[in-house]
């Protein structure tokens, strides 16, 4: 659901200043606590995805040039999307996020096509 809803609330936020109706940029001020314990639990979760046996140092490692350029936009898409959440920069941080899930499903398709299609004979 928020994967059809984000982009068309993404494109109208950017097209809304273009026909003269400013749309309210800002959400609400998010508490101290909240901010702090959001980014506790991203850096520990980019830490893990970058550790030596974390997924996006094996796709580093193994990957391509847009592989390698898709991976770098999911770390920064991670802590932009946080920092503008955290600002509260709506359309900042749905460009972030898109970003991200655009880079994922280039991940993703890639790693598909990496994978051996014929793994040989079964034995039976």
């Amino acid at each position: 659901m928020f994967a059809l809803i984000g982009p068309v609330v993404l494109v109208s936020g950017l097209l809304e200043p273009g026909r003269g109706q400013p749309a309210p940029d800002r959400l609400p001020q998010l508490p101290v606590p909240f901010v702090v314990a959001a980014t506790l639990i991203c850096a520990v979760g980019i830490w893990m995805m970058w550790r030596r046996s974390g997924l996006l140092r094996r796709e580093w490692a193994d990957g391509t040039g847009l592989q390698r350029a898709a991976v770098a936009v999911i770390t920064v898409a991670l802590v932009g999307f946080l920092t503008m959440f955290s600002l509260g920069h709506r359309t900042a941080m749905l460009a972030f996020w898109l970003a991200g899930g655009v880079s994922g499903l280039i991940l993703l398709l890639s790693g598909r096509a990496r994978s051996d299609p014929d793994p040989g004979p079964v034995d039976t």
